[in-house]
């Protein structure tokens, strides 16, 4: 596989079709790594984060349950999700999308305007009259 090019996950969908496990799941060394049903691996990690509490991490958490209607990957923290470099409370994806149309909107009238604009600018110089100045000494420039 080391041919230079990145491959996108299929979570192994050949090997799920014969009835195992994607091959990260049965190769992780330390079982880190779960996959199956969701209300399964909840139930596993809510677990896993008592056992954590008990074990003195007081701010143990399960990360993705909830956060924006649940993520498609769950993960057990042992401190706060800042800690890792996740967002406490992510941001819905979405809510930015009205100012970023609108800012292209806004982009696109300047970028379609903008050559009829220097179009009609030198139509109009081109058709004033065109004037003589003199210096001072009497010639004409």
């Amino acid at each position: 596989m080391a041919s230079g090019s990145a491959k996108k996950c299929t979570f192994c969908v050949d090997r799920q079709a014969d009835g195992l496990e994607p091959a990260c799941v049965e190769a992780c060394p330390v079982g880190a790594l779960q996959f199956g049903q969701r209300e399964e691996l909840i139930a596993r990690a809510k677990s896993r984060v008592e056992a954590l509490i008990r074990e003195g991490y007081p701010n143990a958490t399960l990360y993705g349950e909830s956060e924006l209607g649940g993520l498609h990957a769950l993960y057990v923290l042992a401190e706060r999700p800042s800690i890792y470099g996740l967002p406490e409370t992510p941001p819905l994806a979405t809510s930015k999308t009205l100012v970023q149309w609108l800012s292209g909107l806004g982009a696109a009238a300047v970028l379609a305007v903008l050559p009829f604009w220097l179009l009609f600018r030198r139509k109009s110089k081109t058709n004033e009259p065109v004037t003589q100045v003199s210096d001072e000494s009497g010639g004409k420039r």
